[in-house]
């Protein structure tokens, strides 16, 4: 909450792929599915709410962006500080 952003982390490596889902994951609950709520039942705030939610998603669009360069099996480390991400070969693992 010190850089003024929510993050969640975890400290176990995950696998490429397993952290690129990881990281679409609240925005898809938390943008896409209040925003079709809201425009199905006509409710504005809600809108409102999933509109906010879509740009606070743009560090995770950018994270994943990033690891879009680096193949599935590659292992991921999240930094338990800061939202930035280490990529290790599966030799490399941190223990």
């Amino acid at each position: 909450l010190e850089l003024g952003v929510a993050y969640a982390t975890t400290t176990k490596c995950l696998n490429n792929r397993a952290m690129k889902a990881a990281l679409m994951l609240p925005f898809w609950l938390t943008a896409v599915l209040p925003t079709l709520i809201g425009f199905y039942y006509d409710n504005y705030p809600l809108i409102f709410v999933g509109a906010l939610l879509t740009g606070g998603a743009a560090g995770d669009f950018e994270m994943y962006r990033g690891l879009r360069k680096f193949p599935n099996h590659v292992l991921v480390k999240d930094d338990t500080e800061k939202p930035r991400l280490f990529i290790y070969e599966k030799s490399d693992e941190p223990t």
